[in-house]
């Protein structure tokens, strides 16, 4: 939509099916997000119970869950003539419905917030934070590289117990002392 600057595409029916569709696996991707966040906090607080919490049959339950809000969530977006969010091309932006539904999935459901009464220094310091969290991705990125490469690669160059704990074993505990 962006190449082709398209505004009927983007406020016609597969627009705002694309903007219901990104919704549904962006809100899947948040609260997957906090069950990994749960799941490690659980294993590291308790390493010898966890395994009994996390079975495969629970882990199934927790996704089906997941992805239950999210669907669930996403149900305003199936009334596209009222309720909608879509790509505008313009501005580079999702845009919701200019009107209740969309002010109601925009600002309650989707914890969209409207900046246009934020003060410079707010501004100021939202960017500051998100520029540290968008730093702190890339850093998490470099380190799972790291991992990769080690565990994946450099690792079959070696013979030695010793440089094979150090690609293999230490690499996966760098990784996970540091991803925090």
């Amino acid at each position: 939509m962006t190449w082709f600057r398209d505004d009927q595409t983007s406020l016609g029916f597969w627009g705002k099916l694309m903007g219901q569709i990104n919704t549904l696996f962006w809100d899947n991707c948040v609260y997957s997000h906090l069950v990994v966040s749960i799941n490690r906090a659980v294993t590291i607080a308790y390493p010898t119970k966890s395994h009994r919490w996390f079975t495969p049959k629970n882990s199934r339950f927790i996704v089906v869950i997941s992805w239950s809000i999210a669907a669930a969530l996403n149900i305003p977006y199936f009334y596209r003539d009222r309720c909608w969010i879509v790509y505008t091309p313009e501005s580079y932006t999702w845009d919701y419905a200019d009107n209740e539904c969309g002010y109601f999935i925009g600002t309650i459901l989707d914890c969209y917030q409207i900046n246009d009464g934020a003060t410079a220094e707010s501004s100021a310091r939202r960017r500051k934070m998100e520029i540290r969290f968008f730093m702190q991705s890339c850093i998490q990125l470099v380190i799972f590289i790291y991992l990769f490469a080690s565990f994946y690669f450099i690792s079959k160059f070696f013979t030695s117990k010793w440089a094979l704990f150090f690609t293999i074993t230490f690499s996966w505990q760098m990784c996970h002392s540091l991803d925090g």
